[in-house]
């Protein structure tokens, strides 16, 4: 890790843990699997894709 990267990371771990989930959930981007789809309402919901 460069300088920079240990300064952020010293940074954010003096954010409250609140803060430090809400950061983290917005970095994850939810990927399906070959042959899922996401249902659009609930991205946890996943259907069985009959298309491929």
């Amino acid at each position: 890790m460069t300088k920079l990267e240990n300064m952020a990371a010293d940074e954010f771990k003096k954010l409250p843990k609140k803060k430090q989930k809400e950061i983290n959930k917005a970095k994850r981007i939810p990927v399906a699997k070959p042959g899922h789809e996401f249902n659009k309402s609930n991205v946890r919901c996943k259907r069985w894709n009959t298309d491929e």
